[in-house]
């Protein structure tokens, strides 16, 4: 599922296989995500059944904190709850089987970069109690090696130019290497 842009409010299905596997007719005009937003996170929590969007930065209407879930039923979205500290946008974010929806780092409109890691299963309730990252993050990238391990790479803090620098959240004792 691809949601919304720059210049668009759009939500598609994308076929990673469209001559074997195309999407069906039925799900090929999907109800627009109500913002044109930008640097959000996002995933499908709830083992995988509910687009989750969270975050991100509205054009001409400055940061959104919400989150939103996508009902397939109604072919709506709705708003679930709020990614503390509200406003963040330009954070990384991936699905882990057992937290749901893992977001780090992210920059607020006061340009207050962020370090923590939190994550939802839901959308409406949050953690904050895995491991922040050494130092803030915006920018960046992450992604699971595997159930027990979360790597963060490049994007920018305090150094315009950006990092290159990479970080290892071990999930099963919630320390970085």
């Amino acid at each position: 599922m691809v949601v919304g842009g720059a210049t668009t409010n759009e939500t598609e299905l994308i076929s990673l296989e469209p001559e074997s596997h195309p999407v069906p007719s039925c799900l090929r005009n999907l109800q627009p995500y109500p913002y044109m937003v930008r640097n959000a996170v996002g995933g499908a929590v709830a083992g995988g059944m509910v687009p989750l969007v969270c975050t991100g930065y509205v054009p001409n209407g400055g940061l959104l904190g919400d989150c939103l879930q996508y009902n397939a039923h109604t072919d709506l979205w709705l708003r679930s709850g709020s990614l503390p500290p509200a406003n963040v946008h330009n954070a990384a974010g991936s699905v882990h089987p057992r937290f749901g929806l893992l977001v780090s780092g992210g920059v607020d409109t006061a340009e207050a970069e962020y370090a923590a890691v939190r994550s939802t299963l839901n959308g409406a309730e949050f953690r904050t109690t895995h491991a922040s990252l050494p130092v803030p993050r915006k920018g960046h990238c992450q992604t699971l090696a595997n159930d027990d391990t979360l790597l963060v790479f490049g994007g920018m803090n305090d150094e315009p130019q950006g990092t290159d620098k990479a970080f290892k959240l071990d999930m099963r004792y919630m320390t970085i290497a």
